[in-house]
């Protein structure tokens, strides 16, 4: 869930916006919304910096690139059936990261290392986590407009 924010602290830090779909479009809508090459890489370092700690920075290689490979595909499918940019896609949008990085665990390392049960109780806790914590956000954003 780092990785999943650090692209917005790289975007403020030093603007790196260049589009991961280098500004091509699919009929009408860029093949991959507003997604950039310094959030695939901030999903990276970040990624691969937590797995060295942990010893595992092959691993966090294919993690992170199929995090960042899910919220692509997320976003794909979201500008496909009209789904604007920043629009909910409930549930998706809370586990697109987690089933991207399973695929990529998946390839990597086969079926036979993959649990299951790991896959369930992830999805179940980001899909809490992010919900509880937009919930959260817009309820404070109506009451800092109200102050305003």
């Amino acid at each position: 869930m780092i990785a999943n924010a650090f692209p917005c602290l790289l975007f403020y830090i030093i603007g790196y916006e260049i589009p991961i779909d280098l500004g091509k479009k699919f009929g009408k809508e860029h093949i991959f919304g507003k997604r950039t090459i310094g959030g695939f890489l901030s999903f990276l370092i970040v990624g691969i910096i937590v797995g060295s700690m942990m010893g595992k920075t092959i691993e966090a290689i294919y993690l992170s690139s199929g995090a960042f490979f899910g919220v692509l595909s997320n976003s794909f499918i979201k500008r496909r059936i009209g789904i604007k940019e920043g629009e909910d896609f409930i549930p998706f949008d809370q586990v697109d990261y987690i089933l991207g990085a399973t695929l990529f665990y998946i390839i990597g390392y086969g079926i036979n290392n993959f649990d299951v049960l790991i896959l369930i109780f992830g999805c179940i806790l980001s899909f809490v986590m992010h919900t509880s914590g937009n919930y959260l956000l817009k309820k404070l954003k109506k009451r800092l407009k109200k102050r305003l």
